[in-house]
């Protein structure tokens, strides 16, 4: 079956990780796994280039990427990533994944910042060198109860809520060991797929370009202006350093700079 190929072992659930300090005390975590016939090398330009109106997820794309197809190359412009970096969630969404720290070709770590100085979300993909020049990829999710908030909260002005955004806000809403179990079921769905996406394209014959529209211009059209205000209330545990990379980092308009999440049509 296919969600059986993504099955962690029991020693890699139990196994510390970065993430699981990002959000300590969580509502629902979750740990999958799968064995990849390429090394850490070819399978990191797939995990970097991630992200909707980038290279998208993976996975179900009409669900998490405006029904944009998830890229088949690896895409140049989009390898550089460095911490403070924006990888919009969904398009049109309020919020955005942050990468908190970045590894290459070992480990990338993301989070939702919850607005009050901790995460609602925290996201790891962990790259082991196994025998045989193989890949065992380890991705951890973990939400705090901080998530229930956001997706019970009212949208701002003027931004109207996508799909997804309204079936969190609806699953916000259940009984907890229903939210837990609804849940769990639903990100196993989605993160097989997006396991079984990423083991797909790195032992595909090797090939760069860009197989869809990737432009700023692209990007721009899927996130909403209200995400801008919506993150207004920065996360204060960002360093300046890496406020600093997000605001120089070539090659990406997303930045994290002192008046919150932002599009920039011009880099440094």
């Amino acid at each position: 079956m296919p969600l059986a190929t993504c099955v962690a072992t029991a020693i890699e659930k139990r196994r510390p990780l970065p993430v699981d300090t990002l959000v300590p005390d969580p509502l629902f975590t979750s740990t999958h796994a799968i064995t990849i016939d390429a090394p850490p090398e070819q399978v990191w330009p797939w995990i970097a280039q991630m992200g909707a109106g980038r290279a998208g997820w993976y996975s179900w794309d009409r669900i998490d990427n405006g029904g944009t197809p998830s890229a088949t190359r690896v895409v140049p412009e989009l390898q550089t990533v460095a911490s403070g970096d924006v990888m919009p969630a969904v398009p049109h969404a309020m919020d955005a994944f942050i990468v908190a720290s970045v590894d290459p070709p070992r480990d990338l770590l993301l989070t939702v910042p919850d607005g009050h100085g901790g995460n609602a979300v925290a996201w790891e993909h962990v790259l082991d060198p196994i025998a045989g020049g193989r890949t065992r990829l380890v991705v951890r999710g973990r939400a705090s109860s901080q998530w229930i908030e956001l997706a019970r909260g009212q949208p701002p002005p003027g931004h109207r809520r996508i799909f997804i955004e309204r079936a969190y806000s609806v699953l916000a809403r259940l009984p907890r060991p229903m939210l837990i179990g609804v849940a769990a079921f639903g990100h196993r769905i989605m993160e097989a797929r997006h396991l079984r996406g990423i083991r797909c394209r790195s032992t595909a014959s090797p090939a760069t370009g860009v197989s869809v529209d990737r432009s700023r211009k692209a990007v721009l059209n899927l996130v909403p202006p209200s995400l801008e205000r919506v993150h207004n209330r920065r996360d204060q545990r960002w360093s300046e350093a890496a406020r600093a990379s997000a605001r120089s980092k070539r090659g990406s308009p997303w930045q994290l700079s002192s008046e919150g999440i932002r599009y920039s049509r011009t880099t440094s």
